[in-house]
């Protein structure tokens, strides 16, 4: 009982379809997280992440799909000292889209100075099954002038960072 496509009283026009291989890929189309290479004095604690087209739920929500590293003692990104962050991950419900997450550190920490890499993993995939173009987005954190970024120890006078503070006019 289908009507051939050329009926036009579908009422539909101007339809493309196209196999799931011919489509383009899901991309990370932005984060909230310090513009990529740049260098910040902010208090990343939670971020955003926003891709071009859902993704699937299961795969977006599963923290190993997500990585974020810093730099370790010696400084440089990409090699066997990198430190790794605890990630959660869970889909932000505005529009049930699925197009976006929120990744929080584990256990409330604040990134400190430092240099990170945050990635995405091959295990993303979008909701038509195919993986999602890898992501890499390098920035660099450091303590504001004046100030400190709070670390979790800091909750109590004992682990409290100093403030200088400078008395004007002297």
């Amino acid at each position: 009982n289908l009507q051939d496509i050329s009926d036009e009283s579908w009422g539909l026009d101007n339809v493309l379809i196209r196999t799931t291989a011919a489509s383009v890929a899901t991309t990370i189309s932005s984060t909230t997280l310090p513009f990529p290479n740049s260098t910040q004095s902010v208090a990343v604690d939670r971020f955003v992440v926003s891709a071009t087209r859902p993704l699937q739920t299961a795969s977006a929500t599963n923290a190993s799909n997500w990585s974020l590293r810093s730099a370790g003692p010696n400084g440089i990104l990409g090699d066997s000292d990198d430190v790794a962050i605890g990630l959660t991950a869970s889909l932000i419900p505005a529009f049930n889209t699925a197009r976006s997450v929120q990744l929080n550190l584990i256990n409330g920490a604040t990134l400190q100075p430092a240099r990170y890499r945050f990635a995405t993993t091959a295990g993303l995939l979008g909701t038509n099954g195919t993986p999602v173009t890898t992501y890499t987005q390098d920035f660099t954190l450091v303590h504001p002038t004046p100030g400190r970024l709070e670390a979790l120890s800091s909750d109590t006078i004992i682990g409290a960072s100093d403030l200088g503070l400078i008395e004007t006019p002297s």
